[in-house]
């Protein structure tokens, strides 16, 4: 078997993308040994030649993304129009969506226009990952996210020995689906007191633009163009 991994998200190497997947192709390799290949590869960095060919190559590809404004990033949507004269038979593709919102259910409409795609291009769909809650990964403890990675290191070692995604392990990741009136209670109060507020005031400060978070610039822009016509 060889598989590659199809990076799709923005942020290439620092992505949270990149996280749950090095668990998934540790989990891979680790039931493959030597049997099988595997690599991992960025939209947003590798050149078209090398994505295509990958595309070529493999028999088991893995689409992997976080979820960009209820759709895919601009490059996923690129890469799948390069992709669509190639020849999809025999490919067998699973799909990763991942996102900051906490309930998997807003990644489930790309996911699923996703596996029609595949359906209808003649290739086999082993099943979609659609996790919400993602966002924040990064600065937490190693314990906190052990269980997330342990999924993933699971899910890869399930694709070398049956093929497919574990449905099981998908149950587990889409949790939850919708947040219960307790959740939503705590993220009002959590609003409330400015607790949901702070991993994007702690992405504000360290990018140097938090005293400019309610800038409204191209409001700015439309008063000017306004007074001068």
């Amino acid at each position: 078997m060889k598989l590659v991994v199809l990076n799709g998200s923005p942020r290439g190497t620092g992505s949270n993308t990149k996280i749950l997947m090095d668990a998934f192709l540790e989990g891979f390799t680790m039931a493959a040994g030597a049997v099988a290949e595997a690599q991992q590869l960025f939209l947003y960095r590798d050149s078209d030649d090398l994505l295509i060919k990958s595309f070529t190559e493999n028999d088991t590809i893995i689409l992997a993304f976080p979820l960009y404004t209820d759709s895919v990033p601009g490059k996923v949507k690129y890469f799948l129009e390069q992709m669509k004269d190639l020849d999809w038979l025999g490919k067998r593709i699973g799909i990763v969506v991942q996102s900051g919102f906490p309930e998997a259910r807003h990644t489930s409409f790309i996911a699923r226009y996703l596996e029609r795609l595949i359906q209808r291009m003649g290739a086999e769909h082993i099943g979609s990952v659609t996790k919400g809650g993602v966002e924040g990964i990064q600065i937490q403890p190693e314990k906190w996210k052990a269980r997330l990675k342990d999924c993933f290191h699971r899910l890869g070692e399930g694709v070398y020995r049956t093929g497919t995604f574990d449905p099981d392990i998908l149950a587990a990741l889409r949790k939850p689906w919708e947040l219960s009136p307790a959740l939503r209670r705590m993220y009002r109060l959590m609003s409330r007191v400015g607790l949901a507020d702070f991993y994007w005031n702690y992405n504000l400060k360290k990018n140097g633009t938090f005293e400019q978070r309610f800038d409204k610039p191209y409001e700015r822009e439309h008063h000017s163009l306004k007074s001068s016509s």
